[in-house]
């Protein structure tokens, strides 16, 4: 039992009030909601959530992965002006930025209600932003970007 009974507008209400209590996320606005389910022997429903701050030049991409026994939550950035830059995966700059390993099972959660998600939600970016650096949240704020080397997993 997954997401599938909450609606994706009250999932996307859920993210955005969550996001809307850190400072460094006043200026993001949801441009893009998508809702896709996979049909692949692991199926899952992926619900994306695009949001772009124009004063910041950065674009926000938020993917909650419903796999229906668990969920799982991307976060990545990117400049809105040059989307040539590789995309800053959270999960892998806590990793090797900040030597925060933990935050791969912070990432993932379970819920079936809304209850039970905004309580995840709140969960996850607090802990996020309690353990960001100043660098993170200067990307956030549009004062700096830095460059992450492209994380090729197993195809090194």
């Amino acid at each position: 039992m997954g997401l599938e009974k909450i609606q994706p507008d009250m999932i996307s209400k859920l993210l955005q009030n969550v996001l809307k209590s850190y400072a460094v996320f006043f200026n993001y606005t949801l441009v893009r909601c998508d809702v896709r389910k996979s049909n692949t022997p692991t199926k899952t429903t992926n619900y994306d959530f695009t949001y772009v701050s124009e004063k910041n030049n950065r674009w926000l991409f938020i993917r909650v992965q419903d796999f229906f026994t668990h969920q799982n939550l991307i976060i990545l950035i990117n400049k809105l002006t040059n989307k040539r830059n590789v995309n800053i995966d959270v999960k892998n700059y806590f990793i090797s930025e900040l030597n925060d390993k933990n935050v791969k099972q912070k990432l993932i959660f379970k819920s079936n209600t809304e209850d039970n998600l905004e309580i995840a939600l709140k969960k996850i970016f607090g802990h996020l932003m309690k353990h960001a650096d100043g660098t993170l949240k200067k990307v956030l704020l549009g004062e700096i970007w830095i460059d992450m080397p492209m994380d090729w997993g197993d195809y090194k």
